[in-house]
């Protein structure tokens, strides 16, 4: 899961320096560990909305499927 969160980080940064500088070590402290987990939790999160979303719409236009219409 870091490792999402360190590529997203190493994308806003422009891609300078190596990927592996995003990364925390086993000896560094654990904001970059957080940074990366917060930043994957939230992209996943966005994921499974959009992805709700979707699967609202679909299941809304199924329901639509026929039309009554009315001639005068």
């Amino acid at each position: 899961m870091e490792v999402i969160g360190a590529f997203i980080a190493w994308t806003f940064n422009g891609f300078k320096g190596k990927f592996a500088d995003e990364m925390s070590g086993p000896y560094e402290d654990s904001k970059k560990s957080w940074r990366n987990a917060l930043i994957s939790i939230a992209l996943i999160v966005i994921v499974l909305v959009i992805l709700d979303k979707i699967n609202d719409n679909t299941k809304n236009h199924a329901e639509n499927k026929y039309e009554i219409i009315i001639r005068r």
